[in-house]
């Protein structure tokens, strides 16, 4: 069965939109066109950044091993997931490591994303990266 986005906040005014899909991946799409991916482990991390002159360019990363910059929107990210997932309003820490047989396994298989998405005063659309609207 294909992932769909099962629930979504919108916190554009500040920081974009965060979300969790039917697969347990959850998001976020920031108000600077990057967007975020976590697996429902909290190992994966797919960043992507918005080119502006092409496609945009997808890293892979661990929860335990990514750059600095992106520590700021992880967090974000994990605040999101938590909120969605009714859970208390603690931080949800990721895993402490990973060996390197469990990140080849992880980087084997993409994340389903929202690639882009518009909200009207009657509906909200999103289109994912599996190709469903």
């Amino acid at each position: 069965m294909e992932s769909i986005v099962s629930k979504w906040v919108d916190y554009t005014t500040k920081y974009g939109l965060g979300y969790i899909m039917s697969d347990g991946t959850a998001g976020a799409v920031y108000n600077d066109y990057t967007r975020v991916a976590i697996d429902k482990t909290n190992q994966k991390i797919e960043y992507l950044q918005k080119s502006p002159n092409g496609p945009d360019t997808l890293y892979l990363y661990t929860t335990s091993n990514h750059p600095q910059n992106l520590e700021k929107k992880i967090k974000l990210l994990l605040y999101f997931k938590n909120y969605l997932e009714g859970g208390d309003k603690t931080v949800i820490e990721p895993p402490a490591n990973i060996d390197d047989e469990k990140i080849a396994e992880l980087k084997k298989k993409s994340l389903v994303y929202i690639k882009k998405w518009v909200k009207t005063k009657h509906a909200v659309m999103f289109k994912l990266s599996n190709r469903i609207i």
